[in-house]
């Protein structure tokens, strides 16, 4: 079992979780520049809970960061106040 998340790609307000195979406990998405090796390359990610719950809070959360991240960028560089909340989440 791992019982942390780590990302490494940027989440951005894009990406798209979706059921894998229609599991209720299960997300897939793409992302275009995963960097787990030395050369970052687009991949498809899948992550899976044990319940249906825990998979959704995942959801939830991911949509969130997104829409975050998608504010800051109309924002600007040097214009958010909220810089840590992501990085806090």
């Amino acid at each position: 079992k791992t019982l942390k998340i780590c990302a490494n790609h940027y989440i951005t307000g894009m990406m798209e979780l979706k059921p894998n195979a229609g599991s209720y406990g299960a997300w897939v998405w793409n992302t275009h520049a995963d960097f787990a090796e030395e050369c970052p390359k687009p991949e498809l990610l899948a992550i899976c809970f044990l319940n249906a719950e825990n998979a959704q809070k995942f959801k939830t959360k991911f949509e969130e960061c997104g829409k975050e991240i998608e504010e800051r960028q109309k924002k600007g560089p040097g214009k958010n106040d909220n810089a840590d909340k992501v990085q806090n989440a």
